[in-house]
């Protein structure tokens, strides 16, 4: 509750439903001329009440395209194009709209949908679309009396220049007051130019005309087909001088013919290298692009992408293994005087492609496996070749086969970059065999199969001295089954005594559940059970003393004791963990585990490798008493792996920890020092705090 804010921010939320907005009712066509459809239709049930009239507006958005069965040669989608009509008031029943800028003779096919604007949202709240309507727009255009022309500047385009209409024998010009996109679409339709206009262009921007300005406040509607529908005022009877001649781009047929040649290149699992023959585009363009459309035979819909400004090639990525795409391109033109609308070329004649479904051609390299303790085994690889990969990694299949007739188990690591996994979960001293793969899209093939036996036990007890200070006889057992010990202290020859067991800093032992047990025998033997039942553990290691005292004053004592040793190696050091690291070297930390299980440490070895590589650079002797090591002379900006391993004062090894993976700065960057809350370890790697900071006084040291 302590947020210092007050009810009046509290938020409240809009939330998208898709049924709550049907589709428009008896949608009927009205009329059509050569060039407009004008429809109607009954407004859809919007569950507006008056209180929410005041901040909300209502469109209905009308998408239409030509008909399939007009559509281009070539296989192409039409283009859908959208009009809006906005509902005043929002509530209003009867809806009227008008599409304009048609060809004549077409069918168009028509579907509605109402969208509600709240004025506190960014978003619209979207209904559901009508079934798709089929309009034929009328044959013949309306002719019109008065004579129209555009004086262009460059004869080589036509379609634009200054308007100029023709009255009393005189040609004169048009002003560009009040001259909106629906009069340039007219004066468009009267010239044959049936798509409509591009754009409107003022300022005489196409050169001051002679003779008088013929129109001014020229006013047309959408069902308007040629001037004389427009309302306008007297002929000549305006204030506008030549600076201000209106002009319009209009859209042609086929003035931007097909880009030619598309191929593709390079065909890849998920990518395509298309090339085509550049556009010859007009030199007074503003932007000179390429509007590329795909689809997979499996898609619903067809993806758009606008391509860089004069380029003939282009890498289509981000595709679906192993799937048929047809392609197409077309040029995209825009003038300095339309920064907002485009004229577009012809679509080319679909290219179709095929990506590969590929998968590696060979298996992950240096494939091992390692026995970890009873119940797990650890494998480690690397990637396959690079020349075999055929793609994109996607991750790596370990199958493990168990004793007898156990069926094959597969575990999937959906993780390109792992080079190590463990399995566990297995039977204490039993044979497996182990294989794997790579996959991209498709499996690749397995590595030869290796034989791994698990451990009989994880930790093997191992006296390293068992000294007796007086008489007796004592002894250490192990039950058949059992990976625990029993220890067995007597009194010998002394009479009269007490027996107990204490731990080597003198403090007596207590039973403790399964770790620890005391069993009194006749003749007031003691025997100590350490980890029966559940196997000796690192943490159960050390010295134990076994002392007898002659109960009456001043008796004799006896003290037997033995240090357990558990395991025949020491275990592996905490994982290391980089520190600091340099563009040519990199400093490494570890610590001892919590428990050694009596294994006296007296010295560490490192190694390390480029990436998954094992092909390994040594580092042997290390001071045991040091929890650092620095490797220098290494690559800048290289991928590195590092494990150590630690020796005993008997010199026995310790499995190398699992890797640690680190990348070298590039040259001339500061160091970076990490600094890693808690211990390490290969499932908590995406799951520490670092903090990195940078000490650019070693800049020259790195270099």
């Amino acid at each position: 509750g302590d947020t210092g804010c007050g009810h009046e921010r509290d938020v409240g939320l809009i939330c998208q439903n898709d049924d709550l907005i049907g589709p428009p009712q008896e949608v009927t066509v009205v009329e059509t001329t050569s060039t407009t459809i004008t429809l109607q239709w009954q407004a859809p049930e919007l569950y507006l009440d008056e209180t929410q009239l005041g901040g909300v507006s209502v469109e209905y958005r009308i998408n239409y395209a030509v008909n399939q069965d007009s559509e281009e040669e070539g296989g192409n989608q039409p283009e859908m194009l959208a009009d809006i009509i906005e509902a005043n008031p929002p509530n209003r029943l009867l809806m009227t709209g008008v599409i304009a800028g048609l060809s004549n003779s077409t069918r168009y096919l028509l579907r509605i949908r109402a969208e509600i604007l709240y004025p506190y949202c960014s978003s619209d709240l979207v209904g559901v679309y009508t079934s798709y309507i089929s309009v034929l727009t009328s044959a013949q255009p309306k002719i019109s009396t008065l004579p129209v022309r555009l004086m262009s500047p460059r004869p080589q385009e036509p379609f634009m220049g200054r308007i100029e209409v023709s009255y009393d024998s005189q040609w004169g010009t048009v002003c560009e007051d009040g001259f909106s996109y629906h009069d340039a679409r007219v004066v468009c339709n009267m010239l044959g130019y049936q798509k409509g206009a591009l754009c409107v262009v003022g300022n005489a921007k196409f050169g001051e005309g002679t003779g008088p300005v013929w129109l001014d406040r020229v006013t047309c509607s959408k069902k308007d087909e040629v001037l004389e529908d427009c309302s306008f005022s007297d002929w000549g009877n305006t204030s506008c001088q030549h600076s201000d001649d209106v002009g319009v781009i209009c859209k042609p047929d086929n003035f931007l013919g097909p880009v030619q040649n598309l191929v593709a290149e390079e065909i890849g699992s998920s990518s395509v290298l298309l090339r085509w023959d550049n556009y010859d585009f007009p030199p007074d363009a503003h932007s000179r692009r390429y509007y590329l459309q795909y689809r997979a035979d499996s898609d619903l819909y067809t993806r758009i992408k606008r391509l860089a400004d004069n380029t003939d090639h282009y890498r289509l990525t981000e595709l679906t293994f192993g799937a048929n795409y047809t392609i197409s391109i077309r040029a995209e033109l825009r003038y300095t005087y339309c920064r907002y609308s485009s004229l577009f070329g012809k679509f080319s004649a679909p290219l179709r492609v095929t990506t590969k479904k590929t998968a590696p051609t060979k298996p992950p390299t240096q494939f091992h496996v390692v026995a970890l303790n009873s119940t797990s085994i650890e494998a480690q690889w690397g990637p396959p070749p690079a020349d075999s990969i055929n793609g994109e990694i996607l991750g790596y299949r370990i199958f493990v086969q168990g004793p007898l007739s156990e069926s094959e188990v597969e575990h999937t690591i959906v993780d390109s970059r792992a080079r190590q996994f463990v399995v566990g979960g297995l039977k204490p001293g039993s044979s497996y065999k182990c294989s794997m793969l790579a996959y991209t899209i498709g499996d690749g093939p397995r590595t030869v199969v290796l034989s791994v036996t698990t451990k009989d036990s994880d930790y093997i007890p191992y006296i390293v001295k068992f000294g007796i200070m007086g008489t007796g006889i004592d002894k250490v057992t192990r039950e058949s089954g059992d990976p625990g010990i029993k220890v067995l202290c007597g009194p010998g020859v002394i009479n009269d005594v007490t027996v107990g067991w204490y731990y080597g800093n003198g403090t007596e032992i207590a039973p403790q559940g399964k770790d620890l047990q005391l069993a009194t025998y006749p003749n007031h033997t003691l025997e100590l059970r350490i980890g029966l039942g559940r196997g000796l553990r690192l943490c159960d290691a050390g010295t134990y003393v076994c002392e007898a005292k002659q109960v009456s004053q001043n008796g004799q004592s006896q003290k037997r004791e033995f240090t357990l040793v558990v395991g025949d190696h020491p275990p592996p050091p905490e994982r290391p963990l980089a520190i600091k690291i340099r563009s040519k070297s990199a400093t490494l930390a570890w610590e001892e585990p919590a428990c050694t299980g009596g294994h006296t440490v007296t010295e560490f070895n490192l190694r390390y490798s480029v990436d998954s590589s094992m092909d390994f650079m040594v580092i042997n002797g290390i001071d045991g008493a040091r929890r650092s090591y620095t490797i220098d002379s290494l690559e800048p900006d290289t991928p590195y792996m590092v494990s150590v391993q630690a020796v005993s004062f008997y010199h026995q090894l310790s499995n190398f920890t699992p890797g640690y993976y680190f990348t070298t700065l590039p040259p001339g960057m500061c160091a970076v020092w990490i600094i890693t809350v808690g211990h390490r370890t290969f499932a908590e790697e995406n799951q520490l705090m670092t903090e990195q900071k940078h000490r650019c006084s070693d800049i020259v040291a790195d270099r």
